[in-house]
Formats: structure tokens, C-alpha cells, sequence
């Protein structure tokens, strides 16, 4: 005579929700802001170098200085706009404050619209020698109003930190 043994399900409950933790760890880290740009701007052509200048923007941009630590990507803007890099489409949906920000269904589509509506048709170039040489760009094509020497202070700031080793 065969006998079934069932387990009681509290004793599943503990691997199920370590296993639950393992995806959700691994999720998070997958779908960083620095993954999903390099995701969408790589395959478009720019150079793995370029691809670093834009994160950097994308940091400083994002970075909320009020709050501590300071840190990338944490302002109440990217959380209710999922717009990676501060960017205004005229017609667009946009955030009620701030500076009109466009608001994205997703990150991927703020990187999209970035290529979009801005590199490409302003003309970025695929490649720039520096984070300097890319930002004086931006300035040059109206990305931001703020002081030159302060944008490049921010960008650079972030790209250091992110990019320790260049």
C-alpha cells in the first residue's frame, strides 16, 4: 500500500520566498538606469564612450541635491516622469511642475525619445572626444539653460563617480 506524504506548505513558504528575493534582487539590479541606457544607445551606434557621457548627464540631471545622500537617479521628477534625462517634447503629456517635463510609460521610452526627439534631429554626433566636448554641445543645441560651467561640473561630478577608472 503506497502512502502520499504531503508537506505542510509552511515548510515551502521559506524557499519560495528566498527564491521570490533572488528575482527580485535580480531584476532590480537588471533594469538600472545605467542598463536600460546602455541598452537602448548602444545598438544605435554611439560609441561605448558616448553611451557613458549620456549616463552621466542622465545622473546629473536626475539627481535630486535635497536629498541625502546624494545620489543618482533619485528625484521626484524621474519618479513621476520616468524621464531619464529632464528632456521637455513640446505636445507631449508633461509633469504639472518642475519644468514641464514629458512624461514616459517607461525608461527605455525616455532613452528612445532622447535619440528621438533630440540627437537626432539636432545631429549629435555618434562619438565626441570628452564629456566637455559632448556638453558644450548641449549647450550649443539649447539642451539646458543653466551656466556652462555649471552643467559641466554636474556632469562631470556624476561621470567620475560612475566611472571611477574612465
Amino acid at each position: 500500500m503506497s502512502r502520499n506524504v504531503v508537506k505542510p506548505s509552511w515548510v515551502l513558504f521559506p524557499i519560495f520566498a528566498i527564491a521570490g528575493l533572488i528575482v527580485l534582487l535580480f531584476r532590480s539590479r537588471a533594469k538600472s538606469p545605467q542598463s536600460v541606457i546602455k541598452k537602448i544607445l548602444s545598438p544605435l551606434g554611439l560609441s561605448p564612450q558616448m553611451v557613458k557621457y549620456w549616463t552621466a548627464v542622465s545622473a546629473f540631471e536626475t539627481a535630486d541635491q535635497n536629498v541625502k545622500p546624494y545620489s543618482p537617479w533619485n528625484s521626484r521628477v524621474l519618479r513621476d516622469s520616468k524621464n531619464l534625462f529632464n528632456i521637455i517634447v513640446p505636445g507631449s503629456q508633461r509633469l504639472q511642475y518642475g519644468e514641464g517635463q514629458t512624461i514616459f510609460p517607461t525608461w527605455e521610452d525616455s532613452v528612445i525619445g532622447l535619440y528621438e526627439r533630440v540627437m537626432k534631429p539636432f545631429r549629435y554626433p555618434a562619438h565626441v572626444e570628452s564629456l566637455e566636448d559632448l556638453v558644450r554641445y548641449m549647450k550649443l543645441k539649447n539642451y539646458f539653460t543653466a551656466p556652462l560651467d555649471g552643467y559641466l561640473k554636474g556632469a562631470r561630478y556624476w561621470y567620475d563617480k560612475l566611472y571611477p577608472n574612465g
